[in-house]
């Protein structure tokens, strides 16, 4: 099983979908949330889990952990970017087998991108620090 992390809600950004079945494809969460739906468009935006995934297409039902698939073929690619820690880039193909014969998975039928929003890394980060002040003052005392 693949997400994108743990419990935080992520920001995702369609960046494109170059697929004869964009209009029919869906991508969300396997919980059943969708975040993108065919007649979305590259630039469209939504908030959502951090997975495990699934991209719904004409030729099939894909996750990202390959649990319940119509086939065995791994139609996501998911990596981030050390320039952009908090962002992950989310790559999948939309047919069956990746294409004739796996022949030609070419991963750019959809692509979104995941980031984690800026509010909850700055209240991780601020908790922190307030732990690590209370701490410090506990030591004093």
């Amino acid at each position: 099983m693949f997400s994108v992390g743990g419990k935080l809600g992520y920001d995702y950004e369609l960046v494109l979908e170059n697929a004869s079945y964009a209009p029919s494809n869906s991508f969300g969460t396997t919980d059943g949330a969708e975040i993108f739906a065919g007649s979305d468009a590259a630039g469209a935006t939504a908030s959502g889990g951090a997975g495990p995934f699934y991209l719904n297409s004409p030729d099939g039902y894909f996750t990202s952990d390959s649990v319940g698939d119509d086939d065995d073929f791994d139609h996501f690619l998911i990596f981030g970017n050390d320039q952009y820690p908090d962002t992950y880039y989310i790559a999948m193909e939309d047919l069956v087998h990746g294409g004739r014969d796996k022949r030609e998975p070419d991963y750019n039928d959809m692509v979104v991108t995941a980031q984690t929003p800026i509010p909850g890394a700055v209240w991780l980060f601020a908790s922190g620090l307030v732990g690590l002040v209370g701490y410090r003052k506990k030591v004093k005392k």
